[in-house]
């Protein structure tokens, strides 16, 4: 009966019966196409852009400073110790930590700003700026410690201390983009390797 029904009223009008159909489908095409878009461009741990996001993104940005004689910031962050947070307490607890990097980076930004998970562990944030701002990495670099020591202490009967290092760079009309990333990663580098060699004068004068 039901099915009787139901064709009466396909045959009634089946113009409008296939119109609905296609509205329906297209809108079904339109949700598929922004999920695939996200999986794409969107890193599924921590729901930072990705490298092929930021490829894009950044052209753009490009394009802008380089009619506007603008300038980006760009911050390279890398989690220290990671992979012994790994070894130590295991995969899940490294996937949270790296998301509770992702909220710090994130909250210590503008809407503006891109975070991308850019590796493993390490993070980039590009921030577009006019060409007389020239200490917006600075302010990120602060905003994010600001945050790291409220986490920590938060978090210290944990026994973890999260801790970054980060190198900065600044992309101008006229550089590239390749040599701006390799010197903000030159300087991350050099900023861990200091607390490296800081971190054995400390232990000695603990023992003393």
């Amino acid at each position: 009966m039901e099915c009787a029904v139901y064709q009466n009223a396909v045959f009634a009008d089946p113009v409008t019966e296939i119109e609905e159909h296609l509205i329906v489908l297209i809108h079904t095409l339109i949700s598929k196409q922004e999920q695939i878009n996200a999986l794409a461009t969107i890193d599924h741990l921590t729901g930072l852009h990705n490298r092929r996001s930021f490829d894009i993104l950044i052209e753009t940005e490009i394009n802008v400073i380089e009619r506007n004689d603008g300038q980006i910031h760009l911050t390279l962050i890398d989690i220290d110790n990671f992979k012994k947070i790994n070894d130590m307490y295991g995969h899940p607890a490294g996937d949270e930590m790296l998301k509770t990097c992702a909220r710090i980076l994130s909250d210590s930004t503008r809407k503006s700003d891109i975070v991308v998970r850019y590796g493993g562990d390490e993070f980039l944030i590009a921030a577009s700026c006019p060409s007389t701002n020239l200490d917006a990495a600075e302010i990120i670099e602060k905003r994010i410690i600001d945050k790291l020591r409220v986490w920590n202490k938060k978090n210290a009967a944990a026994g973890i201390e999260l801790s970054f290092s980060i190198g900065h760079s600044v992309l101008k009309k006229g550089f590239t983009l390749e040599a701006a990333i390799h010197e903000a990663d030159q300087r991350m580098y050099e900023n861990k390797r200091r607390k490296l060699l800081i971190q054995p004068q400390k232990r000695k004068k603990q023992t003393r």
